[in-house]
């Protein structure tokens, strides 16, 4: 197939179907709101006790623990990106074969397929 064939085509079902891009707008929505309320807060706090963390031991812990909600943000959101991806391609085949699709659909084959999804990123990653 030619490449402009393949593209016309996606434009087509995606055109149909808009529903497929809930799940990875959804996600970007929740991971960013989550960010700035968990770290933003995190560091508007520290800015406001500036006077209270005099010590480089209490500033060091503080900036520890952001760094520790920063580090479990970024497991639990790679594990949902990558579920959502998963999520969405599902989707995205279920409209080209059957014209239609649904979110529920796409729930369902990503959580069947979760572990070799799970297992083609830890063998992918470079």
């Amino acid at each position: 197939m030619e490449i402009v064939s393949v593209l016309k085509e996606a434009v087509e079902v995606v055109k149909k179907n808009p529903i497929i891009f809930v799940p990875i707008i959804t996600l970007s929505v929740v991971v960013t709101l989550l960010t700035f309320l968990l770290l933003g807060g995190s560091m508007v706090s520290m800015g406001m006790m500036g006077g209270s963390i005099s010590s480089p031991d209490r500033m060091s812990s503080a900036i520890g623990a952001m760094a520790g909600v920063a580090f479990v943000l970024g497991i639990i959101s790679g594990v949902l990106w990558l579920f959502v991806h998963g999520m969405t391609v599902a989707m995205a085949q279920e409209a080209v074969g059957t014209g239609s699709t649904n979110v529920s659909d796409g729930i369902n084959i990503a959580k069947d397929r979760f572990f070799h999804l799970l297992g083609g990123a830890i063998l992918r990653a470079d």
